[in-house]
């Protein structure tokens, strides 16, 4: 993708290890990572690095938000992520990704905030629609 941010020194940085930090998320964590903002598929030595290191050969840039029940409520972070292929055993429920700060894109968060109000109007609406039938059903 010619327009991507994620160049070959990311890369370089993220097989590396440099100046990253591992996230962990759960399955009912606080915290979630959201986004795949442009997503690369490594190839050649890249992908042969990134596994040697556990890692999936693929880098994207994601958002790392606080979350109400998976719901985006404020936005922390972003970051150029490539995920682990694997958990910690003794922590089977969790996620992991290799992360190198990245700059903040307002479009994917205002995506994110849209998507979580979507998904929220729809709950709402699927609720009441519920409630009216069931009222309606009894009168």
């Amino acid at each position: 993708m010619a327009d991507s941010p994620i160049t070959e020194e990311i890369i370089k940085r993220l097989v590396a290890g440099v100046n990253t930090r591992d996230v962990h998320i759960g399955d009912f964590s606080d915290v979630q990572l959201y986004g795949r903002k442009f997503r690369r598929r490594l190839d050649g030595i890249w992908k042969e690095s990134a596994s040697e290191v556990g890692c999936e050969p693929v880098v994207y840039q994601s958002i790392l938000w606080w979350t109400l029940v998976w719901i985006p409520i404020v936005s922390q972070i972003s970051y150029f992520v490539m995920p682990y292929r694997e958990c910690i055993p003794e922590e089977l429920e969790t996620d992991r990704y290799r992360c190198l700060p990245a700059p903040t894109l307002g479009s994917q968060v205002a995506l994110h905030y849209v998507t979580g109000l979507f998904v929220v109007g729809a709950i709402v609406l699927l609720f009441w629609w519920g409630h009216s039938r069931v009222c309606a059903s009894e009168k």
